[in-house]
């Protein structure tokens, strides 16, 4: 996480904003942002398509 990483816990990875390195925060921020616009594309795009074949709506028939 930008906020608590530590190395101490994973050797690895990157100390976050509390243990002295702001700039993996605005990392994770900019990952958090492209997964939210590629999870609402997605939906998106796949909501059109099953409204296109098969439709959203339920018939007043049914």
């Amino acid at each position: 996480m930008g906020l608590v990483a530590s190395s101490f816990v994973n050797p690895a990875g990157a100390d976050g904003l509390l243990y002295g390195n702001p700039s993996q925060l605005p990392v994770q921020a900019m990952g958090i942002a492209v997964a939210a616009v590629l999870g609402f594309g997605g939906t998106v795009t796949i909501m059109k398509i099953i409204d296109r074949t098969m439709g959203l709506k339920v018939k007043k028939e049914e």
